[in-house]
C-alpha cells in the first residue's frame, strides 16, 4: 500500500518472488485503503488465511501518515498491527513509536537494522516507553537476517556474550536433516571433496552476514567489535574449487604442478594460495574423518594436535535429530514389569489386585477403551471385573453402586467410564469415589495431593507423559514448557507437575486455552510443547521452534473412505509438517494413548500396595 516511493511495488514483488508467495497490488491506484481492502478479499476469494499489508513509511512523525494508516486499520480490522522502526535512528525511533502506539495501539515492534553492539538500547528503550514487546529484529539485507526476538539474546550480544540460540536456530533453518546423513557418510568413508566443500560454503553464506553469525558466538562479540569481515571472504575459494575440473574437485590428489597454475590462472588468484586450499583442504578432511569413527578421548587429542599446527577445520553443521516416541514400546515395559511383580506376590500366596470398571450405556469408544484397559490387566495378572448399567441408570443408583465398591476391601481400585449420560453430574459421581481407590486420579484430593506435591494418584494421561519424559531421558530443569489445553484431566495436573521440583520438572509453565489469543505467539516459545484440546492439526510447521519436544495428546476421530472401520485417528498436531523440526514427538496413535493404560496399572497396583 505504498503508493507514494518510487520502485516499491518492484521491491516488493522481487521479494515475493525469491520466498515464492503471491503479491498483490494496484499499480495505477493511489488510495491506499482502498488496495488494503481489495487485498483482503482477493485473499478470501483464493483461499489464502494470512495476508501481509505493508504500508508506507517515513523517518519521522507525519500526521498524513499516521491518518492514512489508522484508516488502513479500521477498513481491513487486522489481526496484528505490528511497527517497524529504524533502530539507527536512535531517540526519534523512541519518539516515532510513542506518537504511533498512542494513535494506533500497534501489538507489537519491528526492529531493523539491529546489526551494532551499540544498538540494543533502541531495544530497552522503546520496549520501556510503549509497553509492547519487540517481535522480530533484522541484522541485514536478507531475508535469513530476519530473526524472532529474544531479550536474553539481545542481552547477551550487547554485553559480547554471544546468542547461541539464535546461532543454532539458524542452522536448524538451512541444514536439512537428509543431506546430513549423507555428507556424515562420506566423511566416514573418506569420500568427502569439493563438490561437498562448496555446498557446506553455500549453506554458511544462507545463514547470513557472517560478522553477525559469529557475534553470536559466545566470546567472539567484543573480540570482533572493530575488525571488518567481508562477506565476500569465501568468493576466492569458490574461484579457486570452480575453476577446477570435475575430477579435480572429486579427487584433488591428481591436481599436480601444472593443474595448479591452471587453477591461478582460471580463478584470478596466485599459485600459493591454490596450494594453501588444497594443503588445508587435505588436512581438514582428515580431521573429519577421525571425528567420525574416533571416540571422545582421541577428539580432543586431535583438536590440541590441530591447534599447535595452526590449522581449523571447516565447521559441518548437522541438522538435529528427530526421535519418534514410541508409547506402546514403553507402555509394553511397564506392564511386563508389573507382570513380573505380581507373579512374585501369586508365589508368595498372595491375591492379585483387582480393577473394577463401572461402564454406563452402550457408547462405543468407552466400550472399547473399557476393554483394552481389562485386556491390559489379564496381561498385568490382576483380576478384573466390569460393571454395566444402562443409560437410563439413575445417578442415585450410580451413586450406590459406588459406595459399595468403596466398601469392598476385595476391590483395591475401581473407575467410573466418561463420559456420562447428560442427566448425571460426572463431578459428584468422582467426589463420591473413596479417594484412596481412585486410580483415574480425578477426586479433588488426589489433585490437591499431587499440586501439593504429596503423594496421591496422578491421573494416567499427565503420569503417562511424565513417564515417557523419564524414559527418553527428556531435560526438563529450567525448560519452557507450555500445556495447550486447561482440562482437569490432562491440561492443570501435567502443568502442576511440571512446575515441581523434580525431575521431569522444574519447568516454565505457560498453560494455554481456547481464550487465548495468538496462540502461535506462546507455541514458538516452547521448549516443551504438550496439546490436549482434541482439535486436529491445530498446531503446524509454523508455530514451534527447531528442537522442540512435542507430546500430543488430542485424539480425534475423523471419517475415512479409505479404512476399514471407515475412520482414523487425527491429533492436535499437523503431524507431517511439525516432525520435522522436533527432536522429539509422539506419533497418534502410538504416542502418549497406551501410556494412559499403562498409567492406570501402576495406580492400581500402588493402590493395592496401599491396602
Amino acid at each position: 500500500c505504498d503508493v507514494y516511493r518510487p520502485a516499491a511495488i518492484e521491491q516488493l514483488k522481487v521479494l515475493a518472488d525469491q520466498i515464492d508467495v503471491p503479491m498483490y497490488s494496484e499499480p495505477g491506484s493511489k488510495d491506499p485503503v482502498a488496495i488494503a481492502q481489495h487485498a483482503v478479499a482477493e485473499a478470501r476469494r483464493t483461499g489464502r488465511n494470512l495476508v501481509i499489508v505493508d504500508t508506507a513509511g517515513r523517518l519521522a512523525v507525519d500526521e498524513q501518515m499516521m491518518t492514512e494508516i489508522k484508516a488502513i486499520k479500521d477498513a481491513i480490522q487486522p489481526t496484528e498491527t505490528l511497527f517497524v522502526v529504524d533502530s539507527m535512528t536512535g531517540q526519534d525511533a523512541v519518539n516515532t513509536a510513542r506518537a504511533f502506539n498512542e494513535r494506533l495501539d500497534f501489538d507489537g515492534v519491528v526492529l531493523t537494522k539491529l546489526d551494532g553492539d551499540t544498538r540494543g538500547g533502541a531495544a530497552l528503550s522503546i520496549r520501556t516507553v510503549v509497553n509492547k514487546p519487540i517481535k522480530f529484529v533484522g541484522t541485514g539485507e536478507k531475508m535469513e537476517a530476519i530473526d524472532p526476538f529474544r531479550p536474553a539474546g539481545m542481552a547477551d550480544r550487547i554485553l559480547g556474550m554471544g546468542d547461541i540460540v539464535s546461532f543454532v536456530d539458524r542452522m536448524q533453518q538451512q541444514y536439512d536433516e537428509e543431506e546430513a546423513r549423507k555428507l556424515e557418510e562420506k566423511l566416514r568413508k573418506n569420500k568427502f571433496d569439493f563438490d561437498d566443500f562448496l555446498a557446506q560454503i553455500a549453506q554458511i553464506k544462507k545463514m547470513g552476514n557472517l560478522k553477525d553469525l559469529a557475534s553470536m558466538i559466545p566470546g567472539v562479540g567484543k573480540a570482533i567489535k572493530d575488525i571488518d569481515i567481508d562477506d565476500n571472504a569465501f568468493k576466492s575459494v569458490e574461484a579457486i574449487i570452480r575453476s577446477m575440473t570435475p575430477d579435480e574437485r572429486h579427487n584433488p590428489d591428481i591436481i599436480n604442478g601444472s593443474r595448479r597454475k591452471r587453477i591461478a590462472l582460471g580463478s584470478g588468484t596466485k599459485v600459493e594460495e591454490v596450494n594453501r586450499l588444497l594443503k588445508q583442504f587435505e588436512q581438514t578432511r582428515k580431521m573429519m574423518h577421525m571425528a567420525t569413527n574416533m571416540g571422545p578421548m582421541k577428539m580432543m587429542r586431535a583438536a590440541r594436535a590441530a591447534k599447535k599446527r595452526r590449522w581449523f577445520p571447516v565447521f559441518v553443521l548437522s541438522h538435529h535429530r528427530m526421535t519418534l516416541i514410541d508409547g506402546k514400546h514403553i507402555s509394553e515395559q511397564i506392564i511386563g514389569e508389573i507382570a513380573r511383580e505380581v507373579d512374585a506376590l501369586a508365589r508368595a500366596g498372595r491375591r492379585p489386585p483387582h480393577l473394577v470398571a463401572v461402564l454406563v450405556g452402550h457408547d462405543g469408544a468407552s466400550e472399547g477403551y473399557v476393554a483394552a484397559k481389562m485386556r491390559a490387566c489379564a496381561r498385568c495378572g490382576f483380576r478384573s471385573t466390569t460393571l454395566r448399567l444402562e443409560d437410563d441408570v439413575t445417578q442415585q443408583q450410580l451413586l450406590d453402586t459406588v459406595a459399595r465398591l468403596n466398601a469392598d476391601d476385595t476391590v483395591d481400585g475401581f473407575i467410573v467410564q466418561l463420559p456420562l449420560p447428560p442427566h448425571i453430574d460426572e463431578q459428584l459421581i468422582i467426589e463420591a469415589i473413596d479417594y484412596r481407590k481412585d486410580v483415574d486420579g480425578f477426586h479433588p484430593v488426589n489433585v490437591g495431593r499431587v499440586a501439593l506435591g504429596l503423594p496421591g494418584f496422578v491421573a494416567a494421561t499427565p503420569q503417562g507423559i511424565i513417564t515417557l519424559m523419564e524414559r527418553y531421558g527428556i531435560a526438563t530443569a529450567g525448560r519452557r514448557c507450555v500445556v495447550v489445553g486447561r482440562s482437569n484431566i490432562v491440561g492443570k495436573p501435567v502443568a502442576s507437575l511440571l512446575m515441581r521440583k523434580a525431575q521431569p520438572g522444574n519447568c516454565t509453565v505457560t498453560i494455554c486455552h481456547s481464550a487465548t489469543p495468538h496462540l502461535e505467539q506462546f507455541t514458538r516459545q516452547a521448549d516443551i510443547l504438550i496439546t490436549a484440546v482434541g482439535q486436529p492439526g491445530l498446531v503446524t510447521a509454523g508455530m514451534v521452534r527447531p528442537g522442540v519436544a512435542v507430546f500430543d495428546v488430542g485424539i480425534t476421530r475423523v471419517p475415512s473412505s479409505s479404512t476399514p472401520s471407515g475412520w482414523h485417528l487425527l491429533g492436535d498436531v499437523d503431524f507431517d509438517s511439525v516432525a520435522p523440526l522436533c527432536s522429539f514427538i509422539t506419533p497418534i496413535p502410538g504416542g502418549v494413548g497406551p501410556m494412559t493404560i499403562a498409567s492406570l496399572m501402576q495406580n492400581t497396583l500402588r493402590a493395592y500396595q496401599n491396602q
